[in-house]
């Protein structure tokens, strides 16, 4: 009988230490019963494979085929197999094969069996090879392949199965998941921005602790971070000590783990992902005295894996990657090894590739030089073009042409509205049915959450870091339609006051106009999505101007008057040569724009396009005032001209662009939306109430004091609701949140044991007719500042317990002393001390 020929797979391997890769075959392992067989798409590089290929760990065993972040399409699978088909999309972590009998195994954990054998640089306990995804095939025990979801991104999914559910373990076994919590992430790289974007997920607020500071731009813009801490800076470290509730420590060089361990709050977790080549070090004092734990994980079990999966492709989870060609894999692993990739990961294309054909092709010459443009931009770069995957959406061709084009790429026509980088694309405006689909990501993210079970301070954490996070793309490129904001407020509003999604306006406390005003003007931080949109497209304009050598930028983008004007009153002009300054709307004269300073003389202009370059020759600019200008233009005319006169081009010198509002001058997103407010008051004491380190329903619920805004008798008779018209601690005059919490006799009695016990000599509140906020700010000054945010949370907390205290008395008919609400106060100041929330107040 002849024997069958095992089947050669092309792949790249070291042969030595160097590390360098190079072209290698190797017969394909015969497929078992409950195998599959992939062809490998894509395949992750991570810092893994590098030690492994430089025989850092000294456990290579040449020649090596590394890869253990793959991602294919099933071709075969054994006759036992159930849970994948041909033609599935799976993923291929670092476990090959466990024992499957330990107890680790048994209950999921089968990355911590002792019989593990990872996917590449090693041999099954038959003694068969397993070589990486470096390859082109791979044979796979069904266990240890997880399900791709439909419609995912395969490059950006194949990191996942190593640095993505590595961090992401450690966040869902130790609870660091729990909307609201304080997470920390140190280090920014492969598994670092990873850790940032599950936490978002999650959330919880987000923290990125680095010693490079050029990685803030990419922690709060790129990924979207509450916060950057500069591990070097002493005053930042110091002041942020004691405020985390976990850190997922990512470096992967030998550091001191101890400055961690003090930002930590009392019993906060640690967890080190990385693997430092030296011993780390760590100090016990801070370990113990604070009831910290240091946390060990290694990536995750293959049911850990698979709802990493799931839950990256319902949030939204990808990784950033750069798709290389094989050919490039050694510069590939060069720029690894030296910090060249700006998160450390990078796919391997091990597969023809495919390109979105977004040209408009009306002839056959023009069809068969794109074809050999894609075909030399794939040999130039190892990513072809695969037309079988690609397809070809027409703008007012003939059906000859369509069929003409088609023959000679060989696509499918697909026909408009298309969705193309996550977004729709169409040559109208988006209807109803083409929007929809993102508004019910509202309601089933909201269903999801449980939200009866959490707090009002819970919801408005989660509305702020995950449902306003759905539509940004979307509001990046194009206006959202009226109705659509409408119904996302809509879903928002009920789902922050009462947990829902339909509810009528008698359940709203503040006005949904207020509560997205920013925190600054005394708003929730709320976005405003129709201004965030507009601030978000003003980017556009902005990188027009600071980018001009950018092909894009000589495209005419049509902004709305209402975002120019917003544009041309938020930046100054430094005049070069003038060319890309507008002569009247541009602010580049010294007395300001003239559409804005001299707008008397701006209402006889008739076009005002003209630019500086072309309106100061031979004064051009004269010619576009149209009319027989009021006495009033002729004068704003002559201080024009004098200004003008003064001005010199420097032809060689390009134009620059200042933002007014900007700390550093450039734009920023943030900066552009909060110019929408500049106009508005400043409230009171918002800063101090959300900086402050108490709960969140206790920094809400402050937030509603400050704003008269709790239901108190006054309120409640305003919406016609039952209530009682006294005040049921003091039994005086019309109960309101000015008497409740300022001027009721009971609060007095109250602060004025406070005051005995914290030794400190602030004016009680009602002595001097202040308003609670104004009170507020006028008592804290007291205190010395380190001691202030202290002081804060001890007033937080005494309205917060009073409010308690007469809900009692209405809702339980049980009736407190002003020293057991004291006392009450004062264990639970004692409580938030051990749990690491305050200094001493009293010395």
């Amino acid at each position: 009988m002849e024997m069958q020929q095992p089947t050669m797979v092309a792949g790249w391997a070291a042969r030595d230490a160097n590390g360098l890769l190079s072209p290698f075959s190797f017969p394909l392992r015969a497929k078992g019963d409950e195998d599959v067989v992939l062809k490998i798409l894509f395949c992750g590089i991570c810092h893994s494979d590098l030690s492994t290929i430089k025989n850092e760990w000294g456990n290579a065993k040449y020649p090596v085929v590394p890869g253990h972040e793959i991602v294919g399409v099933v071709t075969e699978v054994g006759s036992s197999v159930s849970r994948f088909s041909t033609g599935d999309k799976v993923g291929v972590g670092y476990i090959a094969s466990t024992c499957r009998a330990c107890a680790n195994c048994r209950d999921g954990f089968e990355n911590y069996c002792a019989g593990l054998v990872p996917s590449f640089n090693a041999s099954l306990p038959g003694g068969a090879e397993v070589h990486g995804g470096f390859s082109e095939l791979a044979v796979v025990h069904e266990r240890y392949a997880v399900r791709i979801p439909d419609g995912a991104a395969l490059d950006r999914v194949a990191p996942l199965l190593c640095a993505g559910v590595t961090v992401y373990c450690p966040m869902r076994r130790l609870g660091l998941d729990r909307p609201g919590l304080h997470l920390g992430v140190a280090g920014l790289g492969g598994l670092g921005h990873l850790a940032v974007k599950f936490g978002k997920a999650f959330g919880v607020k987000v923290t990125v602790i680095s010693t490079s500071p050029g990685k803030e731009a990419e922690a709060m813009d790129r990924l979207a971070a509450d916060a950057f801490l500069l591990s070097t800076n002493a005053e930042q470290m110091k002041a942020a000590a004691g405020t985390i509730d976990g850190i997922i420590d990512t470096v992967s060089a030998g550091h001191d783990l101890t400055p961690a361990l003090m930002l930590l709050r009392t019993h906060g977790k640690l967890v080190p992902v990385g693997s430092p080549g030296k011993p780390v070090q760590l100090a016990l004092y801070p370990l113990q005295s604070g009831g910290k734990s240091v946390a060990g994980s290694m990536i995750g079990g293959m049911r850990e894996t698979q709802e990493m999966i799931d839950f990256a492709g319902e949030h939204g989870v990808t990784a950033e990657v750069e798709v290389i060609g094989m050919e490039d894999v050694n510069d590939a692993m060069e720029r690894l090894q030296k910090g060249d990739v700006s998160f450390g990961d990078s796919d391997l294309d091990g597969a023809p590739g495919y390109v979105a054909i977004g040209n408009i092709l009306s002839n056959e010459q023009e069809a068969y030089g794109l074809k050999a443009i894609l075909d030399l931009f794939g040999s130039a770069t190892g990513l072809w073009v695969n037309f079988t995957k690609s397809a070809i959406s027409t703008i007012q061709c003939s059906q000859q042409e369509v069929v003409l084009v088609q023959s000679i790429l060989q696509c499918r026509l697909e026909a408009f509205p298309i969705t193309y980088l996550g977004l729709p694309l169409s040559q109208r405006k988006l209807t109803k049915p083409e929007i929809q689909p993102l508004l019910d990501k509202f309601g089933k993210k909201i269903a999801g959450w449980k939200p009866r079970f959490l707090s009002t301070g819970d919801r408005l954490i989660l509305i702020k870091s995950v449902l306003f996070a759905l539509p940004l793309c979307l509001l990046s490129v194009l206006e959202m339609p009226k109705w659509a904001l409408k119904e996302i407020n809509r879903k928002c509003r009920g789902f922050l006051w009462k947990g829902q999604e339909e509810i009528n306006g008698g359940h709203c406390l503040v006005a949904w106009k207020s509560v997205y005003m920013t925190v600054e003007n005394g708003g929730l931080g709320i976005k405003d999505l129709d201004l965030f949109g507009k601030a978000l497209r003003l980017k556009w304009l902005a990188v027009q101007h600071d980018q001009k050598d950018r092909p894009w930028t000589k495209f005419p983008i049509r902004q709305p008057k209402q975002m120019e004007n917003m544009f041309y009153s938020a930046t100054k002009f430094t005049v070069g040569n003038g060319a890309t300054v507008n002569f009247w709307k541009a602010h580049w004269l010294p007395g300001g724009s003239i559409m804005n300073s001299r707008k008397c003389l701006f209402s006889y202009v008739e076009k005002s396009n003209l630019t500086v370059e072309k309106g100061v020759h031979n004064n051009r600019w004269v010619r576009d005032i149209k009319g027989a200008p009021s006495n009033a233009a002729i004068a704003e005319y002559f201080v024009v001209w004098d200004e003008v006169q003064q001005m010199m081009l420097s032809p060689e010198q390009e134009d620059a662009i200042t933002w007014k509002t900007a700390t550093k001058g450039c734009f920023t997103v943030a900066e552009a939306y909060k110019f929408s407010f500049v106009s508005n008051t400043l409230a009171v004491c918002a800063d101090i109430n959300w900086k402050s380190h108490v709960p969140a329903k206790i920094k809400f619920f402050m937030w509603l004091a400050d704003r008269v805004r709790c239901l108190t008798a006054d309120n409640l008779a305003q919406r016609g609701w039952p209530h009682q018209a006294g005040c049921k601690l003091c039994s005086a005059t019309q109960e309101s949140c000015a008497h409740l919490f300022v001027d009721c006799r009971f609060t007095y009695e109250v602060w004025t044991r406070l005051r005995s016990w914290v030794e400190l000599d602030f004016t009680l509140p009602g002595e001097r007719g202040l308003a609670l906020g104004d009170w507020w700010l006028e008592a804290r000054s007291c205190c010395r500042t380190i001691y202030r945010k202290n002081f804060d949370a001890l007033v937080q907390l005494t309205c917060w317990m009073t409010w308690k205290e007469r809900n009692n008395r209405v809702f339980n008919q049980k009736l407190t002393s002003v020293d057991e609400v004291v006392h009450g106060i004062k264990e639970e100041i004692e409580v938030w001390k051990m749990a690491g929330l305050l200094k001493v107040i009293s010395e």
